[in-house]
């Protein structure tokens, strides 16, 4: 909610809020040099367009069409304009406000710095990281060589084609005069619109697949831990895009909710892929159940280890734990579904293979009802979400550092929706959560005394934002 710093992959350093500015009132017309390293001049871009647009075989049934480049979207008349325009539907200084202030154009990049190379050494990479398949498969739009176009790049890191797919086939039909959006789709461009759409191309990397995930290895080599809630990463982007304003403030709830019904599905299925007798995936598990001080008088150790033995790091349940009182109202046979599954897994992490895999399947089926239209998500949903969240103080010690991380995430995410919706004492919201926010800067050192006492401070004020 607060215009304050938070880094956009909080790994050991914790969690952190901000947000980022707004792509309306950019101004880039200072230095140049990151618009000319991603951009090509506007004239080849429109013969680009052009070539697309005369080849007879534009629409051929090519089933792997080819990644144009960021350049090809550059040019100032299609989606590289220095200021964004108010006459259309689309701004289109996309290209712009992505070259100069998304961190995803500098994804590339990132592989070339000391922590990279620390990184590849520790992994006994030969090539180093910006060489490596496994990094490229997230720091960049890594296309087969013969599907790359002329602008194509590697080095512009995950472009436009990263997310709404390879553009060839609508490139330059989209450009024409009464174009609609559905016909971009049916030539093959990702419906990002749609919120699983959306949250599935953000899991891809995010959360990670079979090709690309970050285990313990990768993460005992210096790679920054995946901590990811889709809304408030949107939140912590520079928009390029609108969201139609038929869908209310408080579509951003829809996209919290789906958001994390699908990056608990596809962390489950990562878990449900381990191969048969295989050590266990520490990444799968809490990792603030072993990385933590010690200390003779253990919150830990008061607490207990219910269901498991003392020493036995627990799996990672924190967006479950974060989603499940919505769930329960919305969807309750999946939810209980959810719940049974969870508990064997809690209670058998040495095997998680059954258990992971229908708790993968029952949340597919919970994203998907949670993005039906039907489902509702106004004020009252919103509220409901937030006194659920706020009014328990279980993760605190239940679920350690993950799950309060986990938690403070959603409550920033709803709580600025409804701020945003016009609800009473916004500030005095926001500043509770910030305290929230405050008490997670350290992982290792984390108190959940100190997290449930911002809980409750989160939760009185909640009380009084109304409209």
């Amino acid at each position: 909610m607060a215009q304050t710093d938070r880094a956009r992959h909080p790994p050991v350093d914790g969690f952190r809020r901000g947000r980022a500015e707004s792509a309306a009132g950019l101004d880039v017309r200072g230095p140049r040099e990151p618009l000319e390293r991603a951009g090509i001049p506007f004239v080849a871009a429109a013969w680009a367009c052009l070539a697309v647009m005369a080849s007879p075989n534009a629409r051929a049934v090519d089933p792997d069409p080819d990644y144009t480049g960021s350049g090809s979207c550059s040019s100032s008349q299609c989606h590289g304009s220095l200021r964004p325009r108010t006459d259309g539907r689309v701004p289109q200084n996309e290209h712009t406000v992505w070259v100069t202030k998304d961190e995803h154009a500098q994804a590339y990049a990132h592989l070339l710095q000391e922590r990279s190379r620390t990184i590849a050494r520790n992994l006994g990479l030969k090539g180093g990281a910006e060489k490596e398949p496994r990094c490229l498969a997230c720091h960049t739009v890594d296309a087969p060589q013969e599907r790359r176009g002329r602008s194509f790049d590697v080095a512009d890191g995950v472009t436009c084609e990263g997310c709404h797919g390879p553009a060839e086939r609508w490139l330059g039909p989209h450009t024409t005069r009464g174009w609609e959006h559905r016909q971009s789709l049916e030539l093959g461009m990702r419906d990002t619109k749609d919120p699983l759409v959306r949250a599935e191309t953000c899991s891809g990397c995010h959360v990670g697949t079979a090709k690309a995930q970050v285990d313990h290895a990768l993460l005992a080599a210096g790679h920054p831990e995946l901590v990811f809630e889709m809304q408030w990463a949107t939140n912590s982007m520079p928009p390029h895009w609108r969201e139609p304003a038929a869908r209310g403030p408080f579509f951003a709830t829809r996209l919290w909710a789906v958001g994390e019904a699908v990056h608990l599905r596809d962390q489950m299925s990562r878990a449900a892929r381990r191969e048969p007798g295989a050590r266990p995936e520490f990444a799968d598990l809490d990792c603030g159940s072993c990385h933590h001080e010690l200390v003779q008088k253990s919150w830990r150790q008061a607490r207990g280890y219910a269901g498991r033995r003392a020493g036995d790091p627990p799996f990672d349940l924190s967006r479950w734990r974060v989603l499940a009182p919505l769930a329960r109202r919305a969807a309750p046979s999946i939810a209980k579904e959810i719940d049974a599954a969870a508990a064997e897994l809690a209670a058998s992490p040495a095997d998680p293979r059954g258990p992971a895999s229908r708790l993968s399947g029952a949340a597919d089926q919970l994203a998907r009802k949670l993005g039906e239209p039907a489902t509702d998500f106004g004020r009252e949903t919103t509220l409901a979400i937030l006194a659920d969240l706020a009014g328990d103080a279980s993760p605190a010690r239940e679920f350690g550092f993950r799950g309060a991380g986990q938690t403070a995430m959603a409550i920033d995410s709803l709580g600025r929706a409804l701020i945003e919706a016009g609800g009473r004492s916004g500030p005095a919201l926001d500043a509770s959560v910030e305290a929230l926010f405050d008490t997670l800067k350290n992982p290792a050192a984390y108190d959940p005394d100190a997290f449930a006492g911002a809980l409750r401070s989160v939760a009185s004020r909640l009380k009084e934002t109304a409209p």
